[in-house]
């Protein structure tokens, strides 16, 4: 599968996709969405994700569990649509690709990235089906993800405590919606400013530069 031709030759930037379910039930890394990565990267469109993207992701019945649904899921779709994309080789076939997660929080970057590395390396992976990577799976999260923060995340310890990973979390905000709030900006400062003015450029825009062909 493609997106449309004509819209990429007339300058589209990003295409939305769902992490429960991609295109008709294919895995982000099968070998015959090489030729749709490729053309993606050619015509520098970025992919990606944001809520109600997940859909699909659990079953049915788990639907119905209700409000705490909502708060358990936050990201677990995307991380696993990721993982797909690292261990199953996507991004060293096709280092161009660029992929963000919209709206659905931070706070699992670092321990992904760190579970990621860990499944790498150990000797064992290659039974589970992890082939050889170029780079360490959070290198490749460094590279070709981007991840945007929640209003009310602490984002001033991710940068802290995952120092090699300070390239993936990004400002947004959808005000008015209640997950946004007013004065995001002056919050994010306020908790970011203690890190220095090169923290402030990579989360207020220099990260988010890379979904954008820069």
């Amino acid at each position: 599968p493609a997106p449309p031709q004509g819209l990429l030759d007339e300058g589209l930037t990003s295409l939305l996709t769902s992490t429960g379910k991609f295109l008709d039930g294919t895995s982000p890394a099968d070998f015959s969405l090489d030729p749709f990565y490729r053309l993606l990267v050619e015509a520098r469109a970025a992919l990606y994700t944001h809520p109600p993207g997940a859909m699909g992701f659990f079953s049915p019945e788990w639907e119905r569990v209700g409000g705490a649904r909502m708060v358990t899921a936050a990201g677990l779709s995307e991380q696993n649509f990721i993982t797909m994309l690292i261990l199953g080789g996507v991004f060293d076939r096709h280092p161009g690709l660029r992929f963000s997660a919209v709206e659905v929080g931070a706070s699992w970057v670092g321990p992904m990235g760190d579970h990621l590395d860990f499944l790498a390396a150990n000797p064992m992976s290659a039974e589970f089906g992890v082939g050889k990577l170029s780079l360490k799976p959070s290198e490749y999260l460094a590279r070709n993800v981007r991840v945007s923060a929640h209003f009310f995340e602490p984002v001033e310890l991710y940068f802290q405590r995952y120092p090699h990973l300070q390239d993936v979390i990004c400002y947004s905000t959808d005000y008015p919606h209640k997950e946004g709030r007013e004065h995001s900006l002056e919050r994010f400062y306020d908790q970011l400013a203690p890190l220095g003015d090169e923290v402030l450029e990579k989360f207020f825009y220099k990260n988010a530069e890379l979904m954008f062909g820069a």
